[in-house]
């Protein structure tokens, strides 16, 4: 028999099982021999520390073992003298003693250093700090810094060689490493040192914005310098007190900034320093004055956001001068004082390490610092997202955590963040506050529903009193209803899952309607406006208990779920129901974000630790049974699904500040796909990760359909239609509403415990009035239908209730989810999908055991299927993730062809004669679709597309100029099959200046243009126009809900 191997995952599922029903148990449950698992308990401490996906303990015996007792003895002499050890400095010993031994074999990676570390019991140590608090109005402190920064700019236009940042750097004549080698027990780390740790000096460091570096200025702390000599480029001066003053900072400008290459002519320049006082003495400004320069003070505590260098020069600055007093402290020459005691550094050492750590620093680097704080960035805005992106000058930091998004956040101008996930067929909100945005906050549970669930959200049912008045949502509207007597009911508008409507109408406008369970119609806007009111006034009552600030409806950003598969008509419609529901205001649009469901969910998803998942690729079935036919394919989801409704009683979440450990096991290109599965659509998107940025860029446009958990409800609908006849069950469904929405209800707590593998039927008790309205329509009971349909997997108990067996459940759940994992196994072998390595399974939908183990048993072989714990949460936590951070996805795909028709001039042979157009003696082709982007098309964040259109006649005040898409890129005119007109884009010109109406001279006035900008990698299309005479905004706007 093979030998087999475990995860630790495994071993420790293995070990909860046995702790409650013992070892034997728990063998023959999994299949593993009872002193394995004696083992495995008695290691207990040591799985729950291992990585997850680990399978050993045992790790790898070292091939060279005389080699390693060298290093051994090595590391721990320099150890027991204090000294800070990498492991670079490990593998270039080992390298020295392999040489030395004569092992021509041995190579000394990196890998091999952690390696030996791990067999010796050993690890990077660090030494821990206290970071500085940011003050806590620093939004608005960074706006006014950059806006001044803009201002100034604008007006003086300064070139990039003339825009510079200076910063002080106290340093030690000690330098020690932060981390070092050091035994794992060891419970003080001492990094040895001279002794001069107290002696400071004071490095100052200038560059401007093109990437220039100026010479670095340090300052002693003496009366007068030694007569030594010391290296050239470095400027060298003496102070009592080792620091910067008035006369020393003058000195400087005199020195460095006025001499730096242009500065001899005094040309305008701008210089970026921090509030140290002598900065902003009367002396230093008069002189900078008389230099022509320009001084930008950086408001208190926010160096390290607005200060170039603090943001990512000054770390690898002291990182390379702490290589070279290490090297000195080990190999260099030193001297001693009479006493024994090791003397520091001579000064020309210092200065020359100071010129090698500051030559090491790339303009490359300091370039992107400037833009990093938005200090260089072109003023046109295209290069806003700039990359963030470090090079480590240091890779052996010691840190061995890859879960480190190095792309810092973008700021949030809102004090909090409440996403709003809209579903068919639950709802629910959650919130974050900016300042804590580790904790996302869900909404309170809700009273009513069905006992033993845990009400993380509410079903999207909505009650309208017989005058159309909003009367209650969720459990207390369907419970509200259900207690109504039924001819009283009639008259009352009850919605339910109406959410599919608005993906399900072709030609959607404001004025479409949705029809209630009694037949009575409502305008779809006034119905979601309803619900979204709803959530705004919970969600600020809550807020408002959780905070201790005031709150005011302008500092909340609102974010709305929507499927990814839904066009701009609907997310459109979305948007005005939340203008109708009094969210936001039409005058502040970027108060309110539509975040695309799947999206969100990947962008949880970035945060998830293993064990907060299950990977159902770790259970490998066949025939609904485990490989080893040791146990049914569903007991282990009951387990999992008891843990989720314990976990659900928690109403605050924790997520990582970068992402999570999931996150660690990609790299940058590595493919995965998120399937939402929700109650009316399956959503797919396909994204790529690129690890160092944190940022995710989709690979192939969103795609799904209407194979939502509904599906199966309809075919129950199906089934008892087949039994009881059409007409029986239309005629119900009108006289008795309640009494149908009652039925549903049952069906859908019954659904949700369907498992593949269950022996017994699922009993669903059908209502006295459906049992009664059925004798009376047909004059017999229900009984004698069922029998004589001749459906045998659906029975009739005594009780009042329908019996359906597996097969029947089989039979329910099998369109939908046949559909669900056609749709997904033919994405995956689109070329620009193939190799994909993960699939995550999101969505209320997802949480089915029967579609768990359907897509296991399709897909398990192809990639790990991933399905968090709070599956039915994961998109609205996105959602909050995504408010917070609208830069995440970086890279979309365009769903359709969208472009508008247009004039060109007409080619004989090439253009047909139908479209010719003869204006002003010239032929003209008309209907040429002028394309803006191109289906499938990848469209980054920012990416803009203008075009330039002229008013038809003097005076006009209106432009409207119509869009069209399709759902292909091979077509040439507007005219085309396919090619349909879905929008308009609108421009409300004002009354031109006269200066510029008078441009134009004799020759008339002059030709007014309007500049038009289209943004199509959001998640909504966006436009912006200017006029481009006057540089005045033009008021535009696009429209897709008027057709």
């Amino acid at each position: 028999m093979p030998r087999r191997s475990f995860t630790a995952a495994f071993k420790l599922s293995v070990c909860r099982y046995a702790e409650d029903f013992g070892n034997r148990a728990a063998g023959r449950q999994h299949g593993v021999d009872e002193s394995i698992i004696r083992r495995w308990r008695a290691d207990i401490g040591k799985l729950t520390a291992m990585p997850r996906s680990k399978k050993a303990m045992r790790g790898r015996a070292a091939k060279w073992p005389s080699l390693e007792e060298k290093v051994i003895a090595w590391v721990r002499e320099k150890r027991s003298e204090g000294h800070a050890l990498t492991t670079v400095e490990l593998c270039i010993k080992a390298r020295c003693i392999a040489e030395a031994d004569g092992i021509p074999d041995f190579i000394g990676s990196k890998m091999w250093a952690f390696r030996f570390m791990a067999r010796h019991n050993m690890s990077m140590r660090r030494r821990t700090h206290i970071s500085h608090r940011l003050p806590d109005d620093f939004d608005n402190k960074i706006t006014k810094f950059q806006r001044y920064i803009i201002k100034q700019r604008q007006l003086h236009d300064y070139p990039l060689s003339r825009i510079g940042n200076a910063d002080q750097m106290p340093l030690t004549f000690d330098l020690p490493r932060g981390t070092t080698i050091a035994r794992k027990a060891e419970r003080s780390v001492s990094v040895i040192s001279t002794g001069h740790e107290k002696d400071r000096f004071t490095v100052m460091l200038s560059c401007t914005a093109d990437g220039g570096k100026l010479p670095p200025y340090v300052v002693f702390k003496r009366k007068t310098l030694p007569k030594e000599k010391f290296p050239t480029g470095v400027i060298v001066r003496a102070q009592e007190k080792g620091c910067f003053d008035e006369d020393i900072t003058k000195d400087w400008i005199k020195n460095v900034w006025a001499k730096r290459v242009g500065g001899i002519t005094n040309r305008r320049s701008m210089l970026v320093l921090d509030t140290f006082r002598c900065h902003k003495t009367e002396q230093t400004k008069a002189l900078l004055a008389a230099k022509n320069v320009d001084l930008v003070v950086i408001p208190g505590g926010m160096t390290s956001l607005l200060q170039p260098l603090d943001v990512s020069v000054n770390k690898h600055f002291k990182d390379a001068l702490r290589q070279r007093w290490s090297a000195w402290m080990q190999e260099g020459k030193k001297t001693f004082t009479k006493s024994g005691r090791q003397q520091k550094a001579d000064l020309p050492t210092v200065c020359r390490w100071v010129l090698e750590a500051w030559n090491s620093i790339s303009s490359d680097q300091i370039q992107r610092a400037f833009l990093k704080c938005c200090i260089s960035n072109s003023l046109d805005g295209i290069a806003d997202d700039i990359i963030w992106e470090e090079q480590e000058v240091e890779q052996d930091s010691g840190s061995d955590d890859e879960r480190v998004e190095v792309r810092p956040r973008m700021t949030c101008p809102f004090l909090v963040v409440v996403a709003i996930d809209f579903g068919t067929t639950s709802s629910g909100y959650a919130f974050s506050f900016t300042q804590d945005s580790e904790i996302i906050r869900m909404m309170k549970r809700w009273e009513g529903g069905d006992p033993g669930v845990a009400n993380q959200k509410s079903p999207t049912c909505l009650l309208l009193t017989p005058d159309l008045r909003f009367h209650s949502f969720g459990f207390a509207a369907r419970d509200f209803y259900h207690d109504l007597d039924p001819d009283e009911a009639w008259h009352w508008l009850y919605f339910d899952k109406f959410k599919m409507k608005i993906h399900s109408t072709c030609d959607l406008t404001v004025e479409t309607e949705l029809e209630a369970v009694n037949g009575r119609r409502v305008r779809a806007i006034e119905v979601f406006a309803h619900v979204l009111r709803f959530f705004r006034e919970h969600a600020l009552k809550e807020v408002k208990e959780q905070s201790s600030c005031v709150m005011e409806g302008e500092e909340i950003r609102w974010v709305i779920t929507v499927p990814a598969v839904w066009r701009q008509p609907a997310k459109q419609f979305m948007r005005e129901a939340a203008y109708l529901a009094g969210l936001v205001s039409p005058d502040c649009p970027e108060q309110l974000l539509i975040a695309l469901e799947p999206e969100a969910a990947s962008i949880y998803c970035r945060k998830l630790r293993l064990h907060q998942v299950i990977d159902l690729s770790l259970q490998p079935i066949a025939n609904g049974v485990d490989v080893n036919g040791s146990r049914p394919f569903d007991s282990g989801f009951r387990q999992v699904r008891e843990q989720l409704r314990r976990s659900r009683h928690s109403r605050t979440f924790m997520v990582e500040s970068g992402t999570g450990e999931l996150w660690s096991e990609l790299q940058t290109g590595d493919k995965y796909i998120v399937a939402d599965c929700g109650g009316g659509t399956v959503d797919l998107t396909v994204h790529q990760i690129d690890q160092p940025l944190g940022t995710l860029k989709e690979l192939y446009k969103a795609s799904g359909g209407p194979y939502g958990a509904v599906g199966v409800d309809l075919a129950f609908e199906a089934m008892l239609c087949q039994i009881f006849g059409e007409d029986f069950i239309q005629s119900f469904k009108d006289k008795r509403p309640a009494a149908w929405v009652d039925l549903n209800i049952a069906f859908e707590a019954r659904k949700r415990t369907a498992a593949p593998g269950r022996a017994n039927a699922l009993n669903i008790s059908l209502p006295f009035s459906f049992i009664d309205y059925y004798k009376r329509h047909r004059g017999q009971s229900v009984e004698a239908a069922l029998r004589k349909s001749n459906m045998n997997i659906v029975k009739w108990s005594s009780q009042g209730m329908l019996r359906l067996t597996q097969e029947a459940m089989n039979e329910l759940f099998h369109p939908t989810i046949s559909n669900i994992v056609r749709h997904i196994d033919e994405l995956m072998s689109k070329p620009e999908v193939r190799g994909v390595r993960f699939l995550f399974l999101v969505g209320g939908f997802a949480e089915s055991p029967m579609l768990q183990r359907a897509v296991q048993k399709a897909l398990g072989r192809t990639c790990r299927i991933i399905i968090p714990h709070d599956v039915g949460l994961t998109i609205l936590k996105g959602a909050v993730l995504f408010g917070l951070d609208p830069t995440v996805v970086r890279v979309r795909r365009c769903p359709l062809t969208y472009g508008v028709g247009v004039l060109n001039r007409f080619v004989e042979g090439r253009h047909p004669r139908d479209k010719l157009l003869i204006k002003d003696e010239r032929k003209w082709c008309t209907d040429i679709l002028d394309r803006f982007v191109s289906v499938d098309q990848s469209v980054a964040l920012g990416e803009v597309v203008r075009r330039r259109y002229t008013p038809a006649r003097r005076g006009q005040r209106k432009i409207i100029i119509n869009i069209y898409c399709s759902t292909t890129d091979d077509v040439t005119y507007i005219s085309d099959p396919g090619v349909r007109k879905c929008g308009m884009i609108t421009l409300d010109l004002p009354e031109p200046s006269p200066p510029a109406a008078a441009l134009g001279g004799a020759g008339g006035p002059a030709r007014r243009e309007i500049r038009v900008t289209m943004q199509f990698g959001d998640t909504e299309i966006k436009v912006t126009a200017v006029d481009v005479m006057s540089k005045r905004s033009v008021k535009a706007s696009v429209d897709f809900l008027s057709n």
